[in-house]
């Protein structure tokens, strides 16, 4: 075994021969993609049972910087207001007025809640066929998420997919608000009232709890907006550590 030192993180890792033989120069810290140097000490993996739970936070939900990530930071911190500009609706509207602002992200919505149905509709359960369109367009964001933060190491991205998960939650609390009323305008043109309802007018009917549509709308909405927070916090974090590790280059 030989003993690397990231140049960037200060992770210490240990690797065989044969791994090192075949990266050659190309060998990077696995936590940050920085370069390594090697160390005659010998190295402490950042897994280690022994490492605290603000170090593991650190590294496995804040990331790292890469070498070149001075220019990056600056970019996604301009994004991240963006997304932030994008929020404010979500937060401001009142339940009852958040459908007549058409935001283009529900439009993306849309297409993973039809998928929903057609996904969830092959186990031939009328419930979940019809609760398949809610958890289709809120499982790609968190599925997108989990993928950025456990796959690509990429912290940024997966608050990022939280966010937009919590936005899901916000779109369909907007559905759930009018499963009495059936006035709100679906797909075809027409109200619920004017075809045989909607989703969640089929779900809250079958549970018998139609009646508690207004108040499991108003805490859907509460759990969104908490989640998109939840998202837009976890970058700005990221944003932060990466400033704060290339700081002590």
């Amino acid at each position: 075994m030989r003993h690397y030192r990231c140049n960037t993180c200060s992770q210490s890792w240990e690797f065989e021969e044969t791994t090192i033989q075949a990266h050659g120069a190309s060998l990077a810290c696995p936590a940050c993609q920085s370069p390594l140097t090697e160390s005659s000490a010998p190295a402490v993996p950042a897994a280690a049972g022994g490492q605290g739970f603000g170090s593991w936070a650190g590294e496995h939900l804040l990331g790292a910087p890469k070498a070149d990530d001075s220019w990056a930071t600056g970019a996604r911190f301009a994004f991240w207001c963006l997304v932030v500009w994008v929020s404010i609706p979500f937060f401001q509207l009142p339940l009852r007025l958040l459908d007549d602002h058409h935001f283009w992200l529900n439009r993306v919505n849309l297409i993973f809640h039809e998928a929903g149905h057609w996904i969830f509709g092959v186990f031939g359960n009328e419930l979940l066929m019809f609760l398949g369109g809610g958890l289709g367009q809120l499982l790609m964001p968190l599925i997108l998420a989990g993928a950025f933060l456990i796959k690509n190491r990429d912290c940024y991205a997966a608050g990022l997919g939280l966010w937009w998960a919590g936005q899901s939650l916000v779109d369909t609390s907007i559905y759930i608000n009018d499963a009495r009323s059936l006035q709100l305008t679906l797909i075809g043109g027409h109200t619920g009232r004017e075809v045989d309802g909607h989703d969640w007018n089929n779900i809250l009917t079958i549970l018998d709890c139609l009646d508690q549509d207004i108040y499991i709308a108003r805490t859907v909405l509460f759990i969104g907006r908490a989640i998109m927070v939840g998202g837009l916090l976890w970058m700005f974090a990221v944003m932060a550590r990466s400033l704060l590790l290339m700081s002590k280059r």
